[in-house]
């Protein structure tokens, strides 16, 4: 077994590298190297400064985990997972980027991440940590506007304004306007044009729903009175408002609770009554031979 370079200094270590010879383990004890050896596993440059990183890097060698321990390392490589630059810091992300290699979910500040977005490259999720970015590309579910600034946004929706202004109009008939009647009182069914059905349909120009509008005014507003306290504010208004829920009875689920279906009242309808006959009846059976009929009948 060879362990030539067990204690040298870097600028020893440079100089042996010139020459081309192999030394993978400097840091380690003797005890350390036998057992890696004869199980045959590679981890080169585990206790590593930066400075030997970047001399490394700059000869083209490759060394991945570099401030992982051996049981990680061993974990990752069963699991084929690829996560190459979890604990480096910014200034090596930008060393690394410069030579093309590609890590985009780390640890990047705002800055870096407005230039990726002015050349035009895409990733979404760069707040979130490393399991949820699998789990999103593993179901491929896609969520374009989570993570997207304003001007992103912005532009989405005026790419056809058309759609946002017919969003925004509101139909006569939602709305009651002070001093109209609404059409549909005053016109007989069966009338109604088709030109008032379109307009019903896409909504009425001069009726515009400024909600959102007014929101974002009342947030800037609460940003420059208190800029530390403005969303909570904004957000204990917004629970102010009452929220519109269905009447459900919680306790009549599960068949806890008998449910009668009472039909509507008939209409039209009376129930039948005794009648009292009047006194001449008796008189009235003699006229056209009825009551000779019905003695016969009897007989």
């Amino acid at each position: 077994m060879n362990f030539p370079f067990q204690l040298q200094n870097i600028s020893e270590q440079v100089a042996r590298y010139s020459t081309g010879m192999n030394f993978p383990f400097q840091l380690q004890n003797i005890s350390e190297q036998v057992a890696r050896y004869s199980t045959g596993m590679n981890f080169p440059f585990q206790l590593q400064n930066i400075s030997e990183q970047v001399a490394r890097y700059s000869t083209g060698m490759n060394f991945p985990f570099q401030l992982q321990n051996i049981s990680e390392q061993v974990a990752r490589y069963s699991t084929g997972m690829n996560f190459p630059f979890q604990l480096q810091n910014i200034s090596e992300q930008v060393a690394r980027y410069s030579t093309g290699m590609n890590f985009p979910f780390q640890l990047q500040n705002i800055s870096e991440q407005v230039a990726r977005y002015s050349t035009g490259m895409n990733f979404p999720f760069q707040l979130q940590n490393i399991s949820e970015q699998v789990a999103r590309y593993s179901t491929g579910m896609n969520f374009p506007f989570q993570l997207q600034n304003i001007s992103e946004q912005v532009a989405s929706y005026m790419r056809d304004p058309s759609r946002m202004v017919k969003q925004m109009q509101m139909r006569r008939s939602a709305v009651g306007v002070f001093g109209i009647v609404p059409e549909g009182e005053n016109t007989p069914k069966g009338e109604e044009t088709q030109c008032d059905a379109g307009a019903q349909a896409d909504g009425d120009p001069e009726l515009l729903d400024d909600s959102e509008f007014y929101q974002q005014l009342l947030k800037e507003f609460f940003e420059t009175i208190d800029p530390a306290s403005s969303e909570t504010a904004f957000y204990s208004l917004k629970k102010l408002h009452t929220k519109k829920r269905k009447i459900v009875d919680r306790r009549a689920s599960k068949s806890r609770k008998i449910r009668y279906n009472v039909p509507e009242k008939i209409v039209n309808f009376m129930s039948p009554e005794p009648m009292t006959l009047p006194t001449m009846v008796p008189d009235l059976n003699n006229l056209f031979g009825l009551k000779n009929k019905k003695r016969a009948s009897v007989v």
